[in-house]
C-alpha cells in the first residue's frame, strides 16, 4: 500500500518476480477495504497516504478486525520520527523500514524473513 504509482509498481514488479501475489493500493481507504476483507500473508503499509494515513489505517483495523485474518504488517515509509514507529508498532505493526535506507531487493528479503523464509526459498502464491 503505496501512494507513489513509480515506486508502488517497483516494489510489485520487484515481488512479483521473486514469487509473491501482489495487491496494491494507492490510498488508505483503498488499503483498509482490501485489507479489511483479510487473507494477506503479509501486509506492507505506508504511513503516508492519501485519504487516511497508514496509522489511521492501523487504528480502523484495531477497532474494526479484518473479515479474514491476514498476517503481519510491516510499515514502509520515508518517516522515521519515534513517535511515529511506536504508535505503529503499538496498533500492531510488526516492524518497519524506512524506505530512504532499504534498497528494493531489500524489501523482498525482509518480507521473507516476517514469513519465516529463507533466503532464496520462494513459494509461489504468497499474497502481499
Amino acid at each position: 500500500m503505496e501512494d507513489d504509482i513509480e515506486t508502488c509498481r517497483m516494489y510489485e514488479t520487484i515481488l512479483e518476480k521473486s514469487g509473491f501475489e501482489v495487491e496494491v493500493a494507492f490510498d488508505g481507504k483503498e488499503a483498509l477495504a482490501k485489507i479489511s476483507v483479510g487473507g494477506y500473508d503479509v501486509v506492507v503499509l505506508d504511513v503516508r497516504l492519501p485519504k487516511m494515513s497508514g496509522l489511521e489505517v492501523l487504528e480502523e483495523l484495531e477497532k474494526r478486525p479484518p473479515l479474514k485474518s491476514s498476517g503481519p504488517i510491516v510499515m514502509l515509509t520515508n518517516v522515521g520520527e519515534e513517535k511515529v514507529v511506536r504508535k505503529a508498532m503499538s496498533l500492531g505493526a510488526l516492524s518497519y523500514m524506512n524506505k530512504a535506507d532499504l534498497e528494493p531487493r531489500e524489501l523482498v528479503e525482509r518480507v521473507k524473513g516476517v514469513l519465516g523464509r529463507g533466503e532464496g526459498v520462494v513459494k509461489t502464491g504468497k499474497r502481499v
